[in-house]
């Protein structure tokens, strides 16, 4: 038996090369499992050729005349991985041979010639970065294992390639951008959010207590700027124009003093204190002239058409003077209505009406002070030819008229009718020769008295405090006291007088009526006193040089005079002069009398004294 295995070795020392015989399917598998295996040093025992066997023995392997040729040698493949050393491009490496995956780990794993391709198995996957912000566009990308240079990023979610400022990681601020690329362009938490302010009157000046933050307006109501003090009217806002209207139209806490606006029925307010400062002011149409705090040298013109209502007020404390200049309020022509509220009209010196003068009007004088005030003639303070006045929380003090026989040293009124409510007439003098009424002179008309005192007003004839010379006086809770006349110390009347919880208190006449002098030549009059409690209501006190310490009746024909629990004085209170003198006979009472006289008789608790 002959054996070829020496044959066999000479062929491997022969020839150093394996054939490039491409390996089996099975082979394959089997590297390509081994290449991931981490035991790469193992060859497979399948691959290696076993010697032949002749069992019979006669098997000729090795004689010159058989037909068999030399077995050709199995390809050799070291590292196990299926791939003879010719066609592996390391056959150390059982990882390495072609058809391997690549990794990017500087090794050519798949023997193509390159290195780290970008099919890579763990080639990284990288982002166009054109603005070079770290972050690439999604869209665009390539696999590589190096970096691919600057315009490339390994993270993308780029939304915006064009703007370094834009991308995943960038803080959001206030300019329209999706900075973040999270789809929400200026959210509530972006840098640069600015305060808006609600500006519902739309002044450009939103309300402080009403904003929100925000990088834009939420509409056109909101503004930048929190700063009104009050949203509801556009004229008001900080630099706004102020005008005397009792507002803080500037919002700097304060109304301004020192100015004056008129405003139009018809357009609205004008500042007019350059007018009012160039001392005489001129009122041509309806509207309010407010006049704000301060003192003004000035007089006010009137002279808008007859149906017109024309106010004039003040905001704070005003005093307007005349300053012996005229009427300090010259009403020109006819009007309407004139309404004059919270101001002191002082320094007035008229032939006229010292502060107010109006031929006819209808006029409203409400909280005003007047004073000082003079009129060569008639009405010291107020002087009306025609129309109704009504005065309301108002003082008349130290004005004075100097005519003969008519006067008002406060007020004159020809011919209307005068109310007053809380108001007080002190020290008015009607000083001329034979002249009436002290604080008021009325012609012709009716008088109501509510609320109002008179205290130490004096005339040269009739009237200390009022005289009426035709028409009806009615005095609610009022009170007269210290007047001084010739007649009448108190009060003249020539017409009917009802008298509800008033006081006649130490009024004093040179001849006849110390408190009240009533004339009932035009055919009669009625005089009323009445108290609704327990209260010193009536006449005490009063002084005649002559005749009628409380009352006198001119003529009693036609006259009655009752009285319903009055105070009639006694003792130190008592009336001096007689209580009520009705001619021909004097009428004594006492506290709290109840009792009616006629011009026959009396009945009720008094005395009845005929003249001798």
């Amino acid at each position: 038996m002959r054996t070829f295995l020496p044959a066999f070795f000479l062929i491997l020392g022969c020839d150093n090369q394996v054939p490039e015989d491409v390996p089996s399917p099975q082979a394959a598998k089997l590297a390509q499992a081994d290449a991931w295996n981490d035991d790469t040093g193992d060859a497979t025992e399948s691959s290696q050729t076993e010697e032949p066997i002749d069992e019979g023995g006669d098997m000729d392997t090795g004689s010159a005349g058989s037909d068999d040729s030399a077995l050709e040698a199995e390809p050799v493949d070291e590292d196990g991985d299926g791939w003879s050393r010719g066609e592996d491009c390391d056959d150390h490496d059982a990882r390495i041979h072609p058809g391997a995956p690549e990794f990017c780990d500087g090794i050519d794993t798949d023997c193509d010639g390159r290195l780290d391709p970008p099919d890579a198995v763990d080639a990284t996957i990288w982002y166009r970065d054109v603005d070079r912000d770290g972050y690439g566009l999604t869209a665009d990308t390539v696999p590589a294992c190096q970096d691919p240079g600057p315009e490339w990023a390994s993270v993308g979610g780029d939304c915006d390639d064009d703007n370094e400022g834009v991308h995943p990681d960038a803080e959001e601020i206030c300019d329209g951008l999706d900075n973040d690329c999270d789809g929400v362009i200026d959210p509530g938490d972006s840098l640069g959010m600015v305060d808006w302010f609600l500006d519902v009157d739309r002044d450009g000046h939103g309300d402080p207590a009403t904003w929100v933050a925000a990088c834009v307006a939420p509409d056109e109501y909101w503004v930048e700027t929190g700063d009104d003090c009050d949203d509801r009217v556009p004229q008001i806002h900080p630099g706004a124009l102020e005008f005397c209207d009792g507002v803080d139209s500037d919002c700097d806490g304060v109304e301004s003093t020192g100015i004056a606006s008129f405003f139009s029925d018809a357009d609205g307010p004008v500042d007019v204190t350059e007018d009012l400062l160039d001392r005489t002011y001129d009122v041509v149409e309806a509207g309010t002239l407010r006049i704000c705090s301060g003192s003004w040298s000035s007089r006010i013109l009137v002279d808008a058409d007859p149906e017109d209502r024309v106010v004039i007020e003040g905001v704070g404390d005003v005093v307007v003077d005349a300053e012996s200049d005229g009427t300090v309020i010259e009403v020109v022509g006819d009007l309407g209505t004139l309404e004059v509220r919270n101001l002191q009209l002082t320094g007035g010196a008229a032939i006229r009406g010292g502060a107010i003068y109006a031929d006819e009007v209808n006029l409203v004088v409400e909280d005003v002070d007047l004073r000082n005030n003079e009129a060569e003639e008639f009405g010291g303070a107020i002087f009306v030819h025609t129309g109704d006045i009504a005065l309301r929380d108002c003082l008349f003090t130290q004005n004075i008229s100097s005519g003969f026989f008519l006067g008002g040293g406060a007020v004159y009124l020809g011919h209307g009718t005068l109310r007053s409510m809380d108001t007080d007439f002190d020290e008015n003098h009607s000083e001329g020769l034979f002249s009436s009424g002290g604080a008021i002179h009325v012609l012709l008309g009716d008088v109501f008295l509510k609320d109002t005192v008179f205290d130490d007003n004096t005339s040269t004839w009739f009237g200390g405090a009022l005289y009426l010379a035709s028409g009806s006086l009615e005095l609610i809770d009022s009170w007269l006291e210290g007047n001084q006349a010739t007649m009448g110390g108190g009060a003249y009347v020539g017409g009917d007088v009802f008298m509800l919880q008033s006081l006649f208190l130490n009024n004093e006449a040179m001849e006849s009526a110390g408190g009240l002098f009533l004339n009932s030549a035009a055919g009669g009059s009625t005089f009323v006193c009445e108290t609704l409690d327990s209260g010193s209501y009536g006449f005490l006190h009063n002084d005649a040089g002559m005749t009628g310490g409380a009352v006198q009746i001119s003529s009693v024909e036609f006259s009655s005079i009752s009285s319903d629990g009055c105070d009639w004085g006694q003792g130190f209170s008592d009336n001096s002069g007689g209580d009520v003198r009705m001619a021909p006979f004097d009428v004594e009472a006492g506290l709290n009398a109840t009792f009616t006289c006629d011009g026959l008789e009396c009945i009720g608790e008094i005395e009845m004294i005929l003249e001798p």
